[in-house]
């Protein structure tokens, strides 16, 4: 394997950015904290100068713990990510074959392979060939490509940047990379804390949805034609009656109406009394059906529905909202 490496290799790499990513959130914290002990506008009374920094440090104090526990917490996700996209590129090199009749263009023997790799942005695989005689050497892509350099003493350069020294990595690596033991804790913290947050909602929840279903006015079928009769009576819509209830796990209530306005054709009538049983039972637990209203010579029918369960109640208020 040319790319993936053991996972520990992985690890490491993982851990150095973190304390890179860590040093950074941490002088930005401290230059804040400076910035506001040294007050150059005289924002914060001298007497309470001291206690506003010790908040602001316990502030920063929490900041890092969540920032060092994150890392952790997405460390394995972004090492599997890396050991897939290298274990891709392995097998993207394996799966490759070499241009074969190369040869030399000083001495014309034939030039074999010696080595392969990625090469550019698009990484494409790239074969390198020398003269068995020392002459010199070509670059070949999988495609048959010749690669040219841009300058005859151009090679391509393979060689990986030495690292510097950083005398302060293990003791920063040992404040900002979290221990499973410790990880496993702020995981189990973190669990925590989200599952009594959605127990709050939940709480919150149902006491929205009761407050709610509260002011739900709960008619039965009598008092509801009590309550029907002025208002549509107001509106020129006279002689409610309704018709046998259908009961099943719903109950239908089917209903009949005059309007005894005679200007009023067949759409305007319908319309018109649509839209008023619509107004007047909001907030009522009765609701006329979708299959809307009909007119025959000035008797106009329709079906209402009773809403009985506080799951369709809540169903209805959330139509309404």
């Amino acid at each position: 394997m040319l790319y993936l490496k053991p996972k520990q290799e992985y690890a490491d790499f993982y851990d150095r950015l973190t304390v890179d990513f860590c040093r950074r959130k941490e002088k930005e914290f401290k230059e804040i904290r400076e910035e506001m002990r040294n007050d150059k506008d005289k924002r914060i009374p001298e007497e309470k100068r001291e206690e506003y920094l010790g908040f602001i440090d316990k502030f920063f104090n929490l900041a890092m713990y969540y920032v060092v526990g994150e890392e952790y917490e997405n460390k394995e996700k972004k090492i599997k990510e890396w050991m897939e996209r290298d274990q891709k590129k392995d097998d993207k090199l394996e799966e490759a074959e070499a241009p074969i009749g190369i040869r030399c263009l000083v001495c014309g023997s034939e030039m074999e392979p010696n080595f392969k790799d990625l090469f550019g942005k698009e990484e494409r695989v790239i074969f390198m060939y020398d003269c068995p005689k020392g002459c010199h050497r070509r670059a070949f892509f999988v495609n048959g490509e010749e690669y040219i350099p841009k300058h005859l003493d151009e090679d391509i350069d393979l060689s990986i940047p030495e690292e510097k020294p950083d005398p302060d990595f293990l003791k920063d690596r040992e404040r900002f990379c979290l221990s499973e033991e410790k990880g496993k804790s702020y995981l189990e913290g973190q669990e925590n804390l989200r599952k009594a947050t959605e127990h709050m909602k939940i709480i919150e929840e149902k006491e929205k949805n009761q407050e709610a279903l509260s002011k739900i006015q709960k008619l039965t079928a009598s008092e509801l034609e009590k309550f029907l009769i002025p208002k549509l009576s107001r509106q020129g819509y006279m002689g409610l009656k309704f018709g046998a209830p259908e009961i099943g796990k719903d109950v239908f209530l089917p209903f009949t109406v005059n309007d005894t306005y005679s200007q009023r054709g067949e759409m305007e009538s319908r319309y018109r009394l649509k839209k008023l049983v619509n107004k007047i039972l909001e907030g009522v637990n009765w609701k006329l059906m979708s299959d809307g209203i009909s007119y025959r010579v000035g008797i106009l029918s329709g079906r209402l529905r009773a809403y009985e369960r506080d799951e369709d109640l809540l169903k209805i208020i959330n139509v309404l909202k």
